[in-house]
């Protein structure tokens, strides 16, 4: 933490110099300008047949110094520090070159007997020539920094204005530390998000739904995090239950928005306006929100180039008010296809009724995948991997905090028990990584042994779920 803040203030601090330097650069080229006006108009006064070449230095000094005014303008504004600069400043250096040499030149010319103008009418048309080109530059360059800052403007006023869940992103808080699928395994799902999300054929809604415990939310980390990598996330939101806004769909809307313009700044100009007509917006209904705050921005960007953003949305049934998740699969629907900006969004949930009523209103017009009904092996064979993993450094880490008498084996806690483990875990990936917990905490052991003598065989004889957790504080 405290080395970005020390970078952001060294950062800052560069941009202050960068400005505070090129405002001096722009100081030096008006006064040489005044120097050239001065010294064209004891030529303008005595040589008649030089008056067109001096009236056309004279012209562009005045023009080139009324943009260079602009300049200090904004250099002096509120967000003056926040401008580029440095673009302007390689042109003003150009320009500073060549007027020094131009004021030489037309100081010669008066130091000898009879005043003679010292340039020829093909010099002047190149001087004339560069001066305008780099006016020009740097009126553009005036109106890319306007329209950043411009920009920005819009951006800020729009996330402060819209009422968002805190939270509620992947990356923020408590859902940033939460686990994302061990490398390996998940393969065959996460190649077919990725290859939906990857264009913009093909169904805009992908609905991963399962059961509790088979691994949605997880799998919604890592999908959401591969597309933040790829730079095609848009925005994300896990809904909660009980977390305070995390589960009103009402915070939906507008902070899947606050994101998506940080995503796609030129979006915020669009939202602003939407905002400035409706400032109550955050308080109308789904319909209306959905309308103004994404539907219609989205709609007006038609001169962008075309982009595919995706958008998760975990954990749909732990919103509070899940009869109002039929109009949210019906609106992220409605979205039009031909826009340059193309939205699709990845939802996961609980196939409960509402939601599963909501994704029947769409007539097949969705990708859907069930996690539950995923074949066996392929379950079988993601559980095994990550339940390896997890044991073997669970294993490592106790090793390494004990004598080497207590040392676990190598191979512990063995085939025979991690195929226990496997098959009653078969299709809860929250089971195993529950298990992996409990068996990891080392608060736990002091009374790992009566666990291990009380439960370590049910009625029938079979092996249950305590046996292979106590173990790594038994088999010592």
């Amino acid at each position: 933490m405290h080395g970005t803040l020390l970078f952001i203030h060294i950062n800052s601090g560069i941009v202050m110099a960068e400005a505070l330097g090129l405002a001096a650069s722009v100081i030096a080229v008006v006064d040489l300008f005044a120097k050239i006006g001065v010294l064209c108009s004891h030529y303008c006064a005595d040589l008649k047949g030089a008056r067109r070449e001096v009236r056309g230095i004279l012209n562009e000094a005045d023009s080139f110094s009324h943009t260079l005014g602009d300049v200090e303008k904004l250099l002096s504004s509120p967000n003056g520090s926040n401008i580029n600069p440095i673009n302007i400043q390689r042109t003003i250096d150009d320009c500073r070159v060549l007027l020094n040499d131009l004021a030489v030149k037309l100081q010669q010319g008066t130091r000898w007997q009879w005043m003679k103008w010292p340039l020829k009418k093909e010099e002047v048309a190149q001087i004339l020539h560069k001066l305008a080109r780099w006016r020009a530059a740097i009126a553009l360059e005036l109106q890319i920094n306007q329209v950043g800052l411009l920009r920005d403007v819009h951006q800020s006023t729009v996330i402060a204005k819209l009422r968002t869940a805190e939270g509620a992103r992947f990356d923020s808080g408590e859902e940033a530390t939460k686990a994302k699928c061990h490398p390996g395994t998940r393969v065959d799902v996460l190649q077919q998000i990725m290859a939906w999300g990857s264009t913009s054929d093909g169904e805009s809604i992908f609905w991963l739904n399962g059961m509790a415990g088979t691994g949605k939310s997880t799998i919604s980390r890592t999908v959401a995090q591969l597309f933040s990598d790829n730079g095609a996330l848009g925005a994300s939101f896990f809904f909660k239950r009980g977390e305070g806004d995390r589960g009103r769909a009402a915070y939906l809307f507008p902070t899947i928005t606050a994101q998506l313009v940080q995503r796609l700044p030129l979006l915020a100009p669009h939202v602003s306006a939407e905002m400035e007509a409706d400032p109550a917006i955050s308080e109308k209904s789904l319909s209306t929100q959905f309308e103004k705050l994404i539907m219609n921005p989205i709609q007006k960007m038609r001169e962008t180039q075309p982009l595919v953003i995706v958008i998760v949305i975990d954990a749909l049934d732990e919103c509070d008010s899940i009869d109002q998740l039929r109009l949210v699969i019906f609106l992220l629907q409605s979205l039009d296809r031909s826009a340059a900006i193309s939205l699709k969004f990845f939802l996961t949930s609980r196939p409960e009724l509402p939601i599963r009523l909501g994704f029947m209103d769409l007539e097949g017009q969705h990708k859907e995948l069930v996690l539950h009904k995923i074949p066996k092996p392929v379950i079988e064979r993601d559980i095994a991997a990550y339940l390896a993993h997890e044991l073997a450094t669970i294993r490592q880490s106790y090793n390494k905090s004990v004598s080497e008498s207590r040392r676990l084996p190598s191979d512990w806690p063995g085939p025979e028990y991690l195929e226990k483990l496997i098959e009653m875990a078969i299709p809860l990936f929250i089971f195993a990584a529950t298990t992996c917990r409990f068996i990891g905490d080392r608060r736990l052991e002091a009374r790992s042994t009566n666990l291990s003598k009380s439960w370590s065989t049910n009625k029938t004889g079979s092996l249950t779920l305590k046996e292979p957790i106590c173990l790594c504080w038994t088999s010592s």
